[in-house]
């Protein structure tokens, strides 16, 4: 399992976390 800034980034978006 890799782990991505990216999609940390659009888990935060998806709840509503700048």
């Amino acid at each position: 399992a890799e782990f991505t800034p990216e999609d940390l980034y659009s888990r935060k978006r998806s709840i509503g976390t700048k």
